[in-house]
């Protein structure tokens, strides 16, 4: 991780993506989220943007997103298939 923070490299995709973050709460949610049947306490992610990642976003979901948004005091970000976001310092740019 530390390469990470002194401009190093990260490539996430589908739960990667998530991990970047500091939570993985956003990996649960909704009807196409995953469920915890692990039950795993600790949802701590990498930490390493505040930028929360939705992968595999499709429009269908847009109202539970949105509930989640609510309760969230972070940006979210949604992803499609075949998308991804680069994050440079501050810079957030949809490829």
């Amino acid at each position: 991780m530390e390469i990470i923070k002194k401009r190093g490299l990260c490539i996430g995709v589908s739960a990667g993506s998530i991990l970047v973050h500091k939570s993985i709460k956003l990996a649960g949610w909704g009807k196409e989220g995953d469920p915890n049947t692990i039950k795993l306490k600790n949802l701590n992610g990498l930490n390493l943007t505040n930028i929360a990642i939705f992968p595999h976003y499709k429009k269908r979901l847009a109202k539970e997103l949105n509930k989640f948004r609510k309760i969230a005091n972070y940006p979210i970000k949604e992803l499609r298939d075949k998308q991804a976001l680069l994050i440079l310092g501050n810079k957030v740019k949809r490829l």
